[in-house]
């Protein structure tokens, strides 16, 4: 929960900023550490990376 509240608005972010610049069908590799919150933001936002 707290984790939502901390990275949730820079994932967003990051979200909004990147994601114009995936292309169709493009591959991601998340290299971070964590959980996966960010890729799983990635793939509700672009279901078609």
């Amino acid at each position: 929960m707290l984790q939502s509240v901390l990275f949730g608005p820079v994932q967003r972010a990051v979200v909004a900023a990147v994601g114009p610049g995936v292309p169709v069908a493009g591959t991601m590799l998340d290299i971070g550490c964590g959980i996966g919150r960010l890729l799983e933001q990635f793939r509700r936002t672009l279901p078609h990376a």
